[in-house]
C-alpha cells in the first residue's frame, strides 16, 4: 500500500542540492550468534553502482558499508556514525540522502535492531551494546539536515539465530513502525525537519523478504534496481519515488509467487509534497521497457531455462542407461575382463579432465529438475562432477564414493540435509569430496556431520534431534 499524505502538482523539487547515500549489505557476522546471509552484499554493491550510473549520485558521496570491506568501510555500528556524523557536517537542507540496508533485523522485547556486523545476538543487553538501535539510526538521521530522506530497508530474511535458522523471520508490526521515517519525529529535533521522508520495505508486516538464487540477489533489490534503470520510468522518462514503489509494489510478488512460491508484498511509507515529484531517476522518453517487454524477457529467460534443465535431464537420463549398461557388460560371462577394460577407460577419461567440461547436475524439491535426491545425483555423476543443490530439506543418508563437489545454490540456511545414519555425508572416495554452502543437520548424538576425506567450506553444522 503506498501512502501518500499529501497531494502536489508542483515542479519536481528532489533535483535541486546534491545526492547522497549510505549504502549498507552484511552477508557475515563475527559473532556465532548470528546466522550468514547470500546476497545482502551483492545487493548492496549493485544498488550502490545503479544510483552512480542511473540517478546522478556523484561516487565520492555514496558510501559503501558491505562484509567484504575492511577498515573504515567495514559494516560496523562505528563506522556507520562515523558516515552519519560526516553528513551532519556536509549535507545541506536541500539535499537529497538514501540510507539502504540489507541485513538481519530483530525485535527483541519489544525493542528494535539492525544487526551490524558486529552484532552480538546471547541477550538483549548484548544486543543493545553491539547493534544498531532504530531509534539511534533515526537520531543520525535527523542530525543530517538533509530535506529529502528515503530509507530503503531490506531485514526480514531467515532467523538470525543459529537454533533457529531455517526459520522466518517476519516483519512484524512493532519493526515496521519502528523503523518507519515519520516527520513529526524530525520537528522535535533541533534540527530542520525533512520536506520528505519515505521508508520502503523489501515486505509488508508478517512476510519475509527472500532471495532470487538464479539470479544473485534479493527479489525486491533486483526489481527496485530494474525499476530504476527505466522499467518504473513514467511516459516523460522520469522514474519517481510513486512509480519506483507502484513498480516493486508489482514485480516482486510476482517473481516471488512463481520462483519461490512465496509471498512478498514491499511497503512504502511516504509523507511530503507527492511521491510522484519526488524524481530519483531521468531516462529518454519512450526508451523504457515497457510491460509487454518486460514480460517476453522474462518468459524467454524462464523458457531459456527450462530448456536448459530438459537438456541435463536428458544428459542424465542417457549416462545412466549407459551407466546401466556398463554395470550388464560386468555382470556378464567374462565381465571380469570387460569390467578391466571399462575401468581403464574410464580412468583415462579422468586423466583427460582438465580437457574436459565440469558435468553439472541439478538437485531440487520442485519440478524441473533432474534429480530430487542428492543420492539419485550422486548415482548418475561422473567423477569430478558438480551437483548444485537448490534450496530445500533433503532427509537422507548421502554417500560419496566418487571425488565430486556438493555445492548448494541458494542461502546456506535453506539448504538443509538431514541425515540419521552413522554421518549425514559419508564420504568414501579415496579423494577428497568438496561440499560447500550447505547446512548439515543430525538427528542426534550417534550421528556425525561428515564422515571420511571432505573439504568443507562455508557450511552449517547443527546438531539438533528431531
Amino acid at each position: 500500500m503506498i501512502l501518500l499524505l499529501v497531494a502536489s502538482v508542483q515542479p519536481a523539487w528532489a533535483d535541486a542540492g546534491q545526492k547522497w547515500a549510505v549504502v549498507i549489505g552484511i552477508d557475515r557476522y563475527d559473532s556465532s550468534t548470528v546466522t550468514e546471509l547470500e546476497c545482502a552484499e551483492a545487493d548492496a554493491r549493485l544498488l550502490a553502482e545503479t544510483l552512480v550510473e542511473t540517478a546522478g549520485f556523484p561516487r565520492q558521496n555514496v558510501f559503501q558499508l558491505t562484509s567484504s570491506h575492511s577498515g573504515d568501510q567495514a559494516p560496523t555500528r562505528t563506522n556507520i556514525a562515523f558516515r552519519f556524523d560526516y553528513l551532519s557536517r556536509n549535507v545541506a537542507p536541500e539535499d537529497t540522502l538514501v540510507v539502504f540496508f540489507s541485513g538481519h533485523g530483530v525485535e527483541v522485547d519489544g525493542q528494535c535492531y539492525l544487526l551490524t556486523r558486529e552484532a552480538d545476538a546471547r541477550t538483549s543487553l548484548t544486543l543493545e551494546q553491539s547493534a544498531l538501535h532504530a531509534a539511534e539510526l533515526f537520531r543520525w538521521l535527523q542530525a543530517t539536515r538533509a530535506g529529502n530522506v528515503l530509507l530503503v530497508v531490506d531485514a526480514c530474511r531467515n532467523d538470525p539465530s543459529p537454533s533457529r535458522g531455517l526459520e522466518d523471520n517476519p516483519l512484524s508490526q512493532n519493526m515496521a513502525r519502528d523503523l518507519t521515517l515519520v516527520r513529526r519525529e524530525a520537528a522535535r529535533a533541533e534540527v530542520p525537519a525533512p520536506v520528505s521522508t519515505a521508508t520502503l520495505f523489501a515486505c509488508s508486516s508478517g512476510e519475509r523478504s527472500y532471495e532470487w538464487s538464479d539470479k544473485g540477489h534479493g527479489f525486491f533489490t533486483y526489481h527496485l534496481v530494474e525499476g530504476l534503470k527505466g522499467a518504473a520510468a513514467e511516459s516523460d522518462g522520469r522514474v519517481t519515488l510513486a512509480s519506483l514503489a507502484r513498480h516493486v509494489q508489482k514485480t516482486v510478488p510476482e517473481s516471488s509467487s512463481r520462483w519461490a512460491l512465496k509471498r512478498q508484498v514491499p511497503w512504502l511509507r511516504y509523507e511530503g509534497p507527492g511521491g510522484d515529484q519526488w524524481v530519483l531517476a531521468r531516462h529518454q522518453p519512450g526508451r523504457t521497457e515497457s510491460e509487454a517487454e518486460r514480460r517476453a524477457r522474462e518468459a524467454e529467460e524462464a523458457r531459456e531455462q527450462a530448456e536448459r534443465r530438459a537438456q541435463e535431464a536428458e544428459q542424465a537420463r542417457r549416462e545412466a542407461e549407459l551407466r546401466a549398461s556398463q554395470d550388464s557388460q560386468r555382470a556378464a560371462p567374462g565381465g571380469d575382463l570387460m569390467g578391466r577394460l571399462l575401468d581403464l577407460e574410464e580412468r583415462l577419461a579422468g586423466a583427460a579432465g582438465a580437457q574436459q567440461p565440469t558435468r553439472v547436475l541439478w538437485v531440487s524439491k520442485g519440478a524441473g529438475a533432474p534429480y530430487s535426491t542428492i543420492s539419485g545425483a550422486l548415482a548418475g555423476a561422473p567423477a569430478g562432477a558438480r551437483i548444485l543443490i537448490r534450496p530445500g530439506i533433503y532427509e537422507e543418508d548421502v554417500v560419496v564414493d566418487k571425488a565430486v563437489d556438493l555445492v548448494g545454490d541458494g542461502p546456506v540456511a535453506e539448504i538443509v540435509i538431514r541425515g540419521s545414519g552413522t554421518y549425514v555425508v559419508d564420504v568414501r572416495s579415496p579423494s577428497p569430496v568438496h561440499i560447500e554452502g550447505l547446512t548439515l543437520q543430525t538427528a542426534g548424538p550417534e550421528t556425525r556431520h561428515v564422515g571420511g576425506a571432505a573439504e568443507l567450506k562455508n557450511c552449517r553444522l547443527l546438531e539438533v534431534s528431531r
